[in-house]
């Protein structure tokens, strides 16, 4: 894995980092990364003569994968307090909605079209046969704040189109009670709740596999407690 971290000097100069190392798993069973922030200098310039380039170790960077999208990323430079931050992936044109200023993630936007997928799987859970398609449209609302550092992000699903009154799908909620002034992802708390053809079912979602252009979610409870476990994905078309 390789990657870049960009940062402004004290003179508001700003710079580059590359880091670049393997990833590996630890006895926790977290994907993680640790790799010395190099910083290059040298090499060919506009208006200056070439100088041999070198690399110049001036931190560490860590980053710990919690999910397909959600890491916890801390950050070392040399003379500069070290900080850490929880991160989910960035689609240029997609802003993430953030639960308020005590917690340091969000949700990746989700605001846009989508096509919602329901399948199910065969009887070992092993392949997924798709029983319905719809094209539908997701509107993210909110943070609200519910109780003394407790927030509510919620996105509301409907059908797409030119419709003037769009019909009420299902409902995305996220939400997460801070205390002491932090807040880790397993504080979050996710679902989805959507209308099938056999009845309102309600599904489970993790904040750390939301993804901006795809997730998934497993049904938690079922009109039919005989039938097999329903899922849901959602692809989405575009951004808005």
């Amino acid at each position: 894995m390789l990657g870049y971290f960009f940062a402004y000097d004290d003179d508001r100069t700003p710079s580059w980092w590359f880091f670049a190392g393997d990833l590996e798993t630890s006895a926790a069973g977290k994907i993680e990364l640790n790799a010395p922030l190099l910083r290059f200098e040298g090499g060919r310039c506009p208006a200056c003569d070439f100088t041999t380039p070198v690399s110049v170790e001036q931190g560490m960077v860590s980053i710990g994968f919690t999910g397909a999208a959600l890491a916890e990323v801390e950050v070392s430079l040399q003379g500069r307090e070290a900080f850490s931050e929880q991160i989910v992936p960035a689609i240029f044109g997609t802003p993430v909605s953030r639960f308020g200023d005590e917690v340091s993630y969000g949700v990746p936007g989700l605001n846009g079209e989508w096509i919602a997928l329901v399948m199910s799987a065969d009887e070992d859970g092993r392949v997924f046969r798709v029983d319905s398609s719809e094209l539908v449209s997701i509107r993210s609302e909110g943070p609200i704040l519910t109780a003394p550092g407790a927030y509510d992000l919620s996105a509301l699903v409907t059908t797409a189109g030119d419709s003037p009154s769009p019909e009420v799908r299902g409902l995305i909620q996220c939400s997460v009670a801070v205390e002491n002034i932090s807040a880790t992802v397993e504080s979050v708390r996710c679902g989805l709740s959507y209308n099938l053809d056999l009845g309102p079912t309600q599904f489970g979602l993790f904040l750390s596999n939301l993804r901006v252009e795809q997730f998934q979610s497993e049904s938690t409870t079922r009109m039919d407690p005989t039938a097999r476990t329903v899922f849901m994905r959602f692809v989405r078309l575009n951004s808005n």
